[in-house]
């Protein structure tokens, strides 16, 4: 009988021990997975800045049907190559334009936020900007930024396409829906692929000085980080991730990541402060990370 009592408490001991020790490594691992965190973020700072970048220079652009007297950024204005500026009253284009801007030019670099960009861009208009329901539909080529200090041979952004709706202009801001289909962000050495589904206010502060503009972000997003794991992201339109023409990096704002087989954490881009700081909390415990 004795033995048959040390035979039992040794197997619940093993059980405890076993229970404990698995529950400290789940504990352990969903407090360390900040790379969803950072993959999403190095994707979507890229790709949603795109949409105020392409609209300024659209101002530029005799036929576009851009509406701000403003520039965004020194580059030179969108080149037609192809349809025409021809529109009927409701900005509905006979044969929509399709226009390029080339990042190759030494007045473009270093743009407002430091980066530096390469490549181009091109853009199908269906309609005139300034009028709800027109899209752009934007094309990569060869497009890269080069930013991060670890990543000396720059990233690489792609995607099949990239569609921009416009849903409001207004004398102090735009607001666009914005699609990205099968984006991929990539240094040669590790890649991310990217899709999302946002919301874009673009509010202009200063007419003669853009540094001051503001992006706000919502809506949803998914991908596949670095390491292989999928991830999808939500930002509510009530803390929406904000950006300034002159950084960098998102500033502010909430959303919540779900890694597959990690639990649900809330990241936060911190107080409105340009730098690479965010914080993550999950289960009730908040960790420190830096975005890149």
């Amino acid at each position: 009988m004795k033995n048959y009592k040390l035979l039992a408490a040794g197997l619940i001991l093993a059980f405890a021990t076993c229970f404990t020790s698995c529950k400290k490594k789940e504990t352990v691992e969903v407090d360390s997975e900040t790379q969803s965190a950072v993959d999403n973020a190095i994707c979507e700072q890229e790709f949603m800045a795109i949409v105020p970048t392409v609209n300024n220079n659209a101002i530029k652009t005799k036929g576009t049907g851009a509406s701000f007297n403003r520039i965004m950024a020194p580059c030179d204005t969108l080149i037609k190559i192809s349809g025409d500026t021809l529109s009927n009253p409701q900005g509905v284009y006979t044969n929509p334009p399709t226009f390029s801007l080339n990042l190759n030019n030494a007045s473009c670099n270093p743009m407002p936020d430091t980066k530096n960009r390469s490549g181009s861009i091109t853009m199908k208009l269906t309609k005139r900007l300034k009028f709800a329901g027109a899209q752009a539909i934007i094309k990569f080529q060869n497009y890269k930024t080069n930013v991060l200090p670890n990543s000396p041979a720059g990233i690489n952004y792609k995607c099949d396409s990239m569609v921009i709706t416009t849903v409001t202009v207004a004398p102090t801001y735009s607001e666009f829906q914005i699609k990205v289909v099968n984006g991929r962000c990539d240094n040669g050495n590790w890649y991310i692929t990217y899709n999302a589904t946002r919301n874009i206010r673009h509010e202009h502060q200063n007419d003669n000085d853009r540094t001051n503009d503001i992006t706000k972000i919502w809506g949803t997003s998914d991908g596949v980080n670095r390491v292989g794991r999928r991830f999808t992201v939500t930002v509510e339109s009530n803390t929406p991730l904000v950006k300034y023409t002159s950084c960098q990096f998102i500033q502010s704002g909430i959303l919540k990541l779900l890694p597959d087989g990690f639990k649900e954490r809330t990241v936060d881009y911190g107080p409105n402060v340009c730098d690479e700081d965010a914080t993550f909390t999950v289960n009730g415990q908040t960790v420190a990370f830096k975005l890149r």
